[in-house]
């Protein structure tokens, strides 16, 4: 898959932002696969899941909300918003993603927006 992502980079002069719904805990877990795998350098927008608080209550629904992948949808769809906002006006765009986070189906939202290059699942 790295020389899909590195070939994209290289033929398309592409930047990649990589969006995950994975915890912002597990940045450098992810970097150093990334990295050891040869996958082009991007930005990273990953999920923050609060383990912190005086409340264990709240606590614990954080956690179960995560990993019921609540918010999984909303999160990527803002981040992939922000990026297309500050995105040159004729900017391509390949979007590469799973189906058990239903990311085809996010990035449906904007293939008739924008000039959707290619969706790969």
């Amino acid at each position: 898959m790295s020389n899909a992502y590195r070939s994209w980079e290289s033929s398309h002069q592409c930047l990649v932002h990589y969006v995950s719904a994975m915890p912002s805990q597990l940045y450098y877990v992810t970097q150093t696969f990334l990295n050891k795998e040869n996958f082009p350098g991007g930005s990273f927008h990953m999920r923050h899941l609060k383990l912190a608080g005086p409340d264990k209550i709240n606590l614990i629904k954080s956690i179960m909300d995560f990993v019921k992948h609540d918010g999984s949808e909303k999160h990527k769809t803002a981040v992939i918003e922000n990026i297309l906002t500050y995105a040159p006006i004729k900017q391509q765009f390949i979007m590469v993603g799973d189906s058990g986070e239903l990311d085809p189906e996010i990035y449906f939202i904007w293939t008739s927006q924008l000039q959707m290059t290619h969706i790969y699942k």
